[in-house]
Order: C-alpha cells, then sequence, then structure tokens
C-alpha cells in the first residue's frame, strides 16, 4: 500500500473505531430508569397506522388489552391504510369485545404521499390527551409501558421521550442479522443521547407532547418523503429546545418488534429507512452517517485494492479485525440490557457480510426507489 492510501485507511478507520468506542460508552453510562410510585397523572393517545397487517394485530391487541393503566386514561387511535386483508375486521371485533376500552379507527387518504405522516396527522388532531404515543402495527408493547412512561414524565422535564425497540427473532440466518443489525442502531440511539448528541429514535417506540407538534408544525416540510415521520419530527423537537428530549431507558418500556420475512423486505425496509439520510438536518446523524457508511466502503474495496497489490493481506486483516472487535464492544453494552445473547459465531460472518450490505444499500438508496407495503415510492 502507498503512503496516501495507508493514511487514508488510518484517518477512516481512527475516526470509526472513536465513534464506535464513544457510542459504547454512552450506552454503559446509561442509567436504566427503574421508576418509582406515582399517581397516574397523564393520560395518552396512543396511534396506530396499520396496512395488511392481519397475521400480527393479534399479537398487538393482547399486548394493548394488558395494558396496566386506568382505562379512563388512554385511548387507541388505530388508522386503516387502505388494508386489502383482513386487518378492519380484526381491529372492529377487538373493539366489539373490548367495549371498555376508547378505541376509535380512522381510515387514511388513498393518494397521501406519505401514508403514515398522514395517519399520524389525522389521529393527532383529534387526540383527546396531551401525550402522544405511537407504535407499529407488527409490534408487542409491554404492560407497563404507559405507567413507565408517566413516571419518567413526572420526573423529567421533557417534550419528547424515545424509548427502546428490539426485533424478536425464530433464529433463522436472515432475522437473525436483522436482530444484530438493528441492536446496532438501537445502540448508537443509546449512545447518541447519552453523550448529548441524539441522532436516532424509532417511531415503534415514540412519545411526544401534542401541543409541542402542534407548535413545530408537525410533519410541514417533510411530507413529500414517504418514511421519517420519527427522525425528521426528532429533528424539530431538537431545534425547539435540545434539552427537552430524553431517552428512557427501562425494562419495562420495550416494545418487540417483528422482523421481515424475506430477503426481498428486509432490503426495500432498510433502502426506506436510508432513503431519508440525505434529507437529515442535525449534523450529528450527517457526521456519523458519513464515518460509518466510509468505514465500511474501505473495508468494500479493499478486496479490489488487495487484487490490484495496492495493498497486503495482512494490512487488510488489520483493518478487517479492528472493525470486528470495537463493533463488538458495542453490541455487548446493547445487547446486556436487551439481555440478547450474541452468537460469535454468526456474528464472524455477519460482520464479513455488513460491510459488501451497508454499501450496496446506501447505493440503492440514493434512487429513492422502493417498494413497501405493495406500494412503490
Amino acid at each position: 500500500m502507498n503512503n496516501i492510501d495507508l493514511l487514508i485507511f488510518c484517518f477512516v478507520t481512527s475516526f470509526y473505531l472513536l465513534l464506535i468506542i464513544f457510542l459504547a460508552i454512552g450506552v454503559k453510562k446509561l442509567k436504566v430508569f427503574i421508576g418509582f410510585k406515582t399517581h397516574q397523572q397523564n393520560s395518552f393517545s396512543i396511534i396506530i397506522p396499520f396496512r395488511n397487517e392481519a397475521q400480527n394485530l393479534n399479537a398487538l391487541l393482547e399486548s394493548l388489552r394488558k395494558i396496566q393503566y386506568s382505562q379512563e386514561q388512554f385511548e387507541i387511535i388505530f388508522v386503516n391504510d387502505s388494508s386489502t386483508d383482513n386487518s378492519v375486521n380484526i381491529v372492529e371485533d377487538f373493539i366489539i369485545q373490548n367495549s371498555a376500552f376508547q378505541i376509535k379507527i380512522l381510515h387514511n387518504n388513498l393518494k397521501a404521499l406519505s401514508p403514515k405522516k398522514e395517519a399520524l396527522e389525522k389521529s393527532i388532531k383529534i387526540a383527546k390527551y396531551e401525550w402522544i404515543v405511537t407504535t407499529d402495527a407488527d409490534c408487542v408493547v409491554p404492560n407497563l409501558w404507559l405507567k413507565t412512561l408517566n413516571e419518567f414524565i413526572e420526573l423529567s422535564n421533557c417534550d419528547m421521550i424515545v424509548a427502546p425497540v428490539v426485533f424478536t427473532t425464530n433464529h433463522t440466518f436472515l432475522q437473525d442479522f436483522q436482530q444484530l443489525d438493528f441492536l446496532s442502531l438501537m445502540g448508537a440511539t443509546q449512545g447518541g443521547f447519552a453523550v448529548g448528541y441524539p441522532f436516532l429514535c424509532n417511531g415503534a417506540n415514540l412519545c411526544y407532547r401534542k401541543s409541542v407538534f402542534n407548535d413545530v408544525d408537525g410533519f410541514e416540510g417533510n411530507k413529500k418523503m414517504a418514511s421519517g415521520d420519527d427522525i425528521f419530527l426528532m429533528e424539530k423537537f431538537l431545534t425547539r429546545n435540545k434539552n427537552s428530549i430524553k431517552y428512557l431507558k427501562s425494562y419495562n418500556a420495550i416494545v418487540k418488534s417483528q422482523p421481515q420475512k424475506s430477503i426481498k423486505e428486509f432490503i426495500n425496509q432498510r433502502i426506506r429507512w436510508a432513503s431519508k439520510t440525505t434529507a437529515y438536518k442535525n449534523n450529528s446523524g450527517k457526521i456519523v452517517g458519513v464515518i460509518v457508511l466510509s468505514m465500511n466502503f474501505l473495508l468494500f474495496i479493499s478486496f479490489i485494492f488487495l487484487y490490484l497489490k495496492w495493498i497486503s493481506l495482512v494490512e487488510i486483516l488489520l483493518f478487517w479485525i479492528l472493525k470486528i472487535v470495537v463493533d463488538y464492544f458495542l453490541l455487548l453494552m446493547i445487547s446486556q440490557f436487551y439481555q440478547t445473547k450474541i452468537a460469535i459465531k454468526k456474528y464472524l460472518i455477519f460482520s464479513l457480510i455488513y460491510p459488501f450490505y451497508t454499501v450496496i444499500i446506501g447505493l440503492l438508496s440514493f434512487s429513492k426507489k422502493y417498494e413497501w407495503k405493495g406500494r412503490k415510492y
């Protein structure tokens, strides 16, 4: 390897190692919220958009039924996004069987550019309560979810709460890969909050004040982009008051989500997520994205360099090993909170795949074309 190539590899690797170590220390530093006994002072409007989720809705509905919170202090608003399966009937049956709950079902506009944002906006307009809570139809929520949110609100002066999400897995290769990939995102989320530079959140477990949502004009300015109902909204809250957004690290607040069932669905989901990164306004998110993509790109092209004899096998191994070790450090920190074991053999295989996967998804995302829930964007 010539001096310039070596300098570039060392420069990018050094920044990447520092970033991941920084985030891992943040994850370790962020304390778990235990909670305390307090009155149920806050009321919540839970909003759940859905489209063709007949396979997942029963598990979600059962978890909602088990929520331990006064039924007079929360409502559930479902928004049907043009489902063609049995989803609406499942929700309607649940409403009939659970008449003590405050439940509504709305229907979305067929021609919405961003169906999920429209669903949330429509629901927020009619929401009875100040605190909006969002989750997805393929999730399962914990029974102490609202109780924990209430306690955290009482303890912290916040306008938005970002809370943990984890993928379940049946331990197939694809689902384990998704879980590990998602754990890295959750690690980056927690680490960013811990060091004072939040840049990620997930709409599957998000809570915010309705009044502040209205103050920042909700999703205005982002409606042409199909995804990003969570990140772009968090950026608006950050601009308004950085200190008003808190991360709730609690075992009683973990929402469990379903991984994608096929490689095609998985790739489309990741393209959907990646396609919004170029529109980020948060500099922290942009910097992290550039560093991570640069590191993976260098490893991606390292084999081309090896073929051209611009780099030695020993040098390639050194850079790969450094990344694999430091990534494991972050994943180990976050997996302890989620009580998830990382199988070393699978991790090593995933680590070899990851740079290629990241670069390919990154390149595909520039076209901003993908298929999601039977629609092409």
